[in-house]
């Protein structure tokens, strides 16, 4: 089974009525979650490509770019779809 497979039998769950089903679902989406976000964490500074050009870089994802030379801003792409798919949690 694939994941986006899995996530649909998942989300076929939510639309039943049954509250078991939607129960089920949530610790294994919440630990999903988890480990995406622990894979794509805050890694400190960083240099790269800013809509300002290339320099320092604050805070850089891990995961994302070429941490040390062309870092990818924190948070990410990746964590920023978490962010707004939970209704904007910091």
């Amino acid at each position: 089974m694939t994941v986006n497979e899995k996530l649909d039998e998942i989300e076929a769950r939510f639309d039943s009525d049954s509250a078991e089903e939607v129960i089920y679902a949530v610790p294994s989406m919440v630990k999903a979650l988890r480990a995406v976000l622990e894979v794509h964490r805050d890694g400190g500074e960083s240099q790269g490509y800013t809509k300002d050009g290339y320099g320092n870089i604050a805070h850089c994802c891990i995961t994302c770019g070429s941490f040390g030379e062309y870092g990818e801003p924190y948070p990410c792409e990746t964590v920023v779809a978490i962010i707004e798919a939970l209704g904007g949690a910091e």
